[in-house]
């Protein structure tokens, strides 16, 4: 009985708020949330202008952001769920990100045959680069929800199966590709240490599991390199949550992040605009060594401590990959999410 009527308080609260902002909509517009693009009305043809009004003014009307809010809001604190269908709402106030989820759950899984025609993508790369006289080095980045499945609602259950991490891994056991299982690695830190690895309002890593990744990827290419894991750190709140974002559009909240006692030696000899650029080049002048790295957006973590320890350093995001010239570099890393390594089957890499 409590229940229903929490349910109904929401619904007349929603449509009152959504009356009051709906006579404000002349006023103001909105910009749009998270990886939403707007719509270009200007674009827009005599055939095609209802349909692109209609979906120009579902994500433009005024205090729509505002609205999303508040209806993300009520579900969250009243009921303990997620408003928006790519954000799970797990436990303790962990958010994870929906497009893992398949994965977490073993549903639309790859074949063992696409999983090994993955592998053999990740073989002709690492083939081509020591035909160049390189190593590569191919890691990838656990969906957070495989390392803290913990906090995951109880209505999603693990498969314990192989997914497409484990039957991508068990193809690369029979190759002679360098490769790191990271999700071993980084379930075991989890189960010892109280050091928290990803962000809990964010799909990514934080900086300790970053540098975790960077310790194997280094000592899988054989080089001796610092374990900023092991460094002095403090934890500070000041970074912003893609997920939370994605949820509380109006939110100000920041989540924590773990800050490293280490002295920044590298510099940018790209054009740097942020950590999201698709190209970021670096040089360090107390240090020796070139590195190129192929990366997604698990990388804004990881590239300092490649740019710290190298003299030379490259870190694109463009795909297909190109690896046109990787002969120049010392070491080749290959970084891809979990989440994305079904990709690899479309995305064959771009070589002489």
């Amino acid at each position: 009985m409590k229940k229903q009527i929490l349910k109904t308080a929401y619904v007349v609260v929603f449509m009152l708020a959504f009356a009051v902002f709906g006579v404000m909509t002349l006023f103001k517009s909105d910009e749009a949330i998270g990886n939403e693009e707007k719509t270009d009305l200007g674009e827009s043809t005599y055939l095609t202008f209802a349909s692109d009004f209609d979906e120009y003014f579902g994500k433009a009307f005024g205090f729509r952001n505002q609205l999303v809010d508040i209806n993300n809001r009520l579900k969250y604190n009243l009921f303990g769920q997620s408003g928006e269908p790519s954000v799970i709402a797990g436990k303790d106030g962990w958010l994870f990100y929906e497009s893992a989820l398949h994965d977490y759950i073993g549903e639309n899984v790859m074949s063992e045959s696409d999983a090994a025609a993955v592998a053999g993508v990740i073989k002709q790369m690492s083939d081509y680069a020591k035909e160049c006289g390189t190593k590569l080095v191919f890691v990838c980045a656990p969906n957070k929800m495989e390392i803290y499945g913990q906090y995951m609602p109880y209505y999603y259950r693990e498969n314990t199966d192989d997914g497409n991490y484990e039957l991508v891994m068990k193809a690369l056991e029979s190759t002679d590709v360098s490769y790191v299982d990271l999700k071993s690695i980084l379930r075991s830190e989890a189960e010892q240490s109280e050091v928290v690895l990803y962000h809990k309002e964010d799909s990514h890593w934080n900086n300790m599991g970053a540098a975790i990744a960077y310790k194997a990827v280094m000592d899988e290419a054989g080089i001796d390199t610092a374990d900023y894991s092991r460094m002095k750190y403090t934890i500070e709140n000041n970074f912003s949550g893609d997920l939370y974002g994605m949820l509380f559009p109006e939110g100000g909240h920041k989540d924590e992040q773990i800050i490293f006692d280490m002295e920044e030696d590298f510099y940018y000899t790209s054009n740097f605009r942020s950590y999201d650029d698709m190209l970021i080049d670096t040089a360090n002048d107390t240090a020796d060594g070139s590195v190129l790295v192929f990366r997604d957006s698990f990388g804004n973590a990881l590239y300092k401590f490649f740019a710290n320890e190298f003299g030379t350093a490259e870190f694109s995001r463009a795909v297909p990959y190109d690896l046109t010239g990787i002969g120049d570099y010392d070491l080749v890393v290959v970084e891809i999410v979990e989440r994305n390594l079904e990709n690899l089957l479309t995305m064959e890499p771009v070589m002489p």
